[in-house]
């Protein structure tokens, strides 16, 4: 059975970086290509900012979802959530699991007074079809222009 919970990064940074890695290698086929600002991250849950869910089979970490919360830009009665990175690990990564995984991360949100969620997904790996099953909406599209 798959336990999901809310942990720290400064607690379980061991086990983030080689997921990391192994998600990277995945989707890109370089394990470096995606090089995460791990000071930078650890700075934002210091901040009181950063949540870091997490699903494990047996103790052993099979997921996890690093999220930003704070007051929205630009509404400030908001309070805007927003996915920063997602993994679950190839032998685990059903889209029922993965949805139940999602749909804990959105009861803790609710749970904290969040009103709204961006969830982002890349075109390499595009997991629209989980967001659109949790009733997320297609909100806006972002082009990247790359100038270097």
């Amino acid at each position: 059975m798959i336990i999901y919970a809310q942990e720290k990064l400064i607690d379980t940074l061991g086990e983030i970086i080689p997921a990391a890695k192994e998600a990277s290698l995945a989707i890109y086929k370089s394990a470096d290509f995606v090089q995460p600002r791990y000071a930078v991250y650890l700075m934002v849950e210091h901040a009181g900012n950063l949540r870091l869910f997490t699903a494990r089979l047996n103790g052993e970490l099979v997921g996890y979802c690093a999220v930003i919360v704070d007051t929205s830009i630009h509404k400030e009665s908001e309070i805007l959530a927003t996915s920063s990175s997602f993994y679950i690990r190839k032998d685990s990564s059903d889209i029922l699991r993965a949805l139940k995984f999602f749909r804990y991360i959105k009861q803790q949100l609710k749970n904290e007074g969040v009103n709204e969620w961006a969830l982002t997904t890349t075109t390499d790996v595009d997991i629209s079809p989980l967001f659109k099953r949790l009733g997320a909406e297609l909100y806006e599209t972002v082009h990247r222009l790359k100038l270097g």
